[in-house]
C-alpha cells in the first residue's frame, strides 16, 4: 500500500461537509496546499469566503509532494536562458525567490519542520554543470562546486547551491487550517457564472479559485490541451543525510533529508509514456542494505512551456481563477498563487502575470503530440475509456492501474479514480 512519510506523523483534524445553501464573496475550491494558502490569505486580508474540498484537506497531491522549497526546479536555467532569454528568466527565478521568503516567514508562526539547506546540483556530464553554474552566475545566485557528497551516486561534476528549504507539508497545512473555513467532503460537480453546485446545494460566489491541481472545469479555457500529467515514484530508507541532492542526468534521483530518514525520488514519466519498471524494486535493490520505511507515487501538472497557469481562468471568465501547471514544484508556486489571485481578487493587480499569464498562446511543439496522442487514443477500438473525455485507457501492470494517455487520469483495479481530470468512477471490463 502506498503511503507517503507525512501521513505517518499527522494528527488529522477534520472539518464539516457542505449540507445547505451558502453566500459567499470568494469561493475556493481544493483542499491542498494551494487552495489552504490561498484561504489562509483570504483570512489575513479579512474578505469573505469558505474553502471547499472533495474528500479532506491535503488528501492529494500535497500529501505525496517532497515539499522542497527551492528556485532549482525541473528543468536546466541555461536552457530557460536560451529559450526566454535572461530578462524573463530573471523574473521568473525572482517570483521564486520570494515565495521562499513567505515561506521561512510563515515558519516563525507556525511550526512546520521548516529547515534551510544547501542543494547539490550533480551530473556525470561536466559540460551540463559548467553550463548551469554559468547561468546561475548570470541570474545573480551565489554558486561553488563542491565534492564529497553524501549520497552514493557516480558523478564527475557538482555545484552547491544555498538557502534552500525543506518542510513537512501535511503540518504546514494542517497548521493553517485550523484557523480557516473550510468544508471538507463537499465535491463541487459543476460551476456557472456565479454558482457552484456542491453536495447538490448551491454556492453562490463573486469570484471562484479553482485549486484543483487539474481544473475542475478543463474544456472552458482549453486546459484539456493545455495541460499535461507527470508521475514521479519516492521511497524513504532508513538512512540520515543532511542536505538536498539532485541528479540532472537522464533518470536521475534527488535527495532529501526528513529526521533520521531520506527521500529518493526519481523515475518520473508523463502520463502517456508506459510505466516500464518498478521504482520501489529498483530502489529495493540500490539499497539492499537499507530498509525502505515507506514508498509512494505523485501526480503533477505540467504545462506545454513548463510555466505554470495563475490568474485568470479565460478571457471570458473575469471572475473565474485558476493556479495549476506547477511542472513538480507546487509548494514554490502555491504561495506564488496566493498572493497573485487575492491581489487580483482585491484590485491590486489588474492583469495576469506576464510570464503566468492562463491566455498565453498554447501554439507550442509539444501540443501537436498531445493532440496526435489524444487523437490515437479516441479512436483506439479498447473498451475501458476514461470517462472524462472517452480515450482508451492503458493497462500499467507495474503500478496495477489504469491510465489515460490523454490527459493523465487513473483508476485503480475496480474502475475507481484515483487521480483526474475524471471525477467518475468506471466498470472495468
Amino acid at each position: 500500500m502506498e503511503i507517503s512519510i507525512w501521513e505517518e506523523y499527522r494528527d488529522k483534524i477534520h472539518f464539516p461537509s457542505i449540507k445547505k445553501e451558502y453566500k459567499t464573496k470568494v469561493l475556493v475550491i481544493g483542499g491542498g496546499i494551494c487552495g489552504i494558502l490561498c484561504a489562509y490569505e483570504l483570512k489575513k486580508r479579512n474578505i469573505d469566503y469558505i474553502l471547499v474540498e472533495k474528500n479532506y484537506i491535503g488528501s492529494g497531491i500535497s500529501k505525496n509532494t517532497t515539499a522542497i522549497i527551492s528556485f532549482i526546479h525541473d528543468f536546466s536555467y541555461y536552457e530557460m536562458i536560451k529559450k526566454l532569454g535572461l530578462k524573463k528568466t530573471k523574473d521568473y527565478i525572482e517570483l521564486c525567490k520570494n515565495a521562499m521568503k513567505d515561506y521561512e516567514k510563515l515558519s516563525h508562526l507556525y511550526d512546520f519542520d521548516y529547515e534551510k539547506k544547501d542543494l547539490f546540483i550533480y551530473s556525470m556530464n561536466k559540460d551540463k554543470i559548467i553550463n548551469e553554474k554559468r547561468a546561475l552566475e548570470s541570474l545573480d545566485v551565489e554558486i561553488k562546486f563542491a565534492n564529497n557528497l553524501e549520497i552514493d551516486d557516480d558523478y564527475i561534476e557538482a555545484i552547491k547551491i544555498s538557502n534552500q528549504a525543506i518542510i513537512n507539508p501535511l503540518k504546514l497545512i494542517d497548521s493553517l487550517a485550523k484557523e480557516l473555513n473550510i468544508f471538507e467532503h463537499s465535491e463541487v460537480t459543476k460551476i456557472e457564472n456565479n454558482k457552484a453546485i456542491c453536495n447538490g446545494y448551491n454556492i453562490f460566489f463573486s469570484q471562484v479559485i479553482i485549486a484543483t491541481n487539474y481544473p475542475l472545469v478543463n474544456k472552458k479555457g482549453f486546459y484539456f490541451m493545455k495541460l499535461r500529467q507527470k508521475r514521479s515514484y519516492v521511497v524513504t530508507i532508513n538512512k540520515k543525510i543532511n542536505q538536498l541532492y539532485i541528479n540532472i542526468d537522464d533518470n536521475g534521483l534527488y535527495y532529501r533529508p526528513y529526521k533520521e530518514y531520506t527521500l529518493v525520488g526519481g523515475n518520473d514519466r508523463l502520463t502517456n509514456k508506459d510505466c516500464e519498471n518498478s521504482f520501489y524494486n529498483k530502489m529495493k535493490k540500490k539499497y539492499k542494505d537499507e530498509e525502505i520505511i515507506v514508498y509512494w507515487s505523485n501526480q503533477d501538472c505540467i504545462s506545454l512551456d513548463q510555466l505554470p497557469y495563475i490568474g485568470r481562468f479565460s478571457n471570458t471568465h473575469d471572475n473565474w481563477y485558476v493556479a495549476t501547471g506547477f511542472n513538480l514544484y507546487g509548494f514554490t508556486w502555491a504561495m506564488t498563487s496566493s498572493k497573485m489571485l487575492i491581489d487580483m481578487i482585491e484590485g491590486k493587480q489588474k492583469e495576469n502575470h506576464y510570464l503566468l499569464s492562463p491566455s498565453r498562446s498554447i501554439f507550442h511543439r509539444k501540443l501537436l503530440s498531445s493532440l496526435v496522442i489524444t487523437i490515437i487514443s479516441l479512436i483506439n477500438i479498447k473498451t475501458n475509456r476514461c470517462s472524462h473525455m472517452g480515450c482508451a485507457l492503458k493497462h500499467n501492470k507495474i503500478d496495477g492501474t489504469y491510465e489515460c494517455p490523454c490527459h493523465g487520469s487513473r483508476f485503480d483495479m475496480n474502475g475507481k479514480v484515483l487521480d483526474g481530470p475524471a471525477q467518475k468512477n468506471i466498470k472495468i471490463k
